[in-house]
């Protein structure tokens, strides 16, 4: 359970760094370029939604908060199974 918030916490975060270094930059800066690769998996289903919902940016954070929460929740379940089974 502990681990579910944590991820969620990191996909918060990620969307919010996203968000932030858009809105003082722009899109098309560094910063907005940076945040959205490490916002990979998410910003992609993001923007689709979006614009199937008329550009909404509301949609397009939450969409991107949801893939990245599901995205780290799976790997980081996966490297701690992966570490679990070298260890025996």
């Amino acid at each position: 359970m502990k681990l579910r918030w944590i991820t969620l916490g990191a996909a918060i975060a990620m969307a919010t760094a996203m968000g932030v270094a858009s809105g003082l930059k722009g899109w098309h800066s560094t910063p907005s370029f940076w945040t959205a690769g490490l916002n990979f998996p998410g910003i992609i289903a993001g923007i689709w939604t979006g614009i199937l919902f008329g550009e909404s940016m509301l949609v397009t954070i939450l969409v991107t908060v949801l893939v990245n929460w599901a995205f780290y929740y799976w790997t980081v379940k996966g490297i701690l199974l992966l570490k679990r089974r070298a260890s025996r």
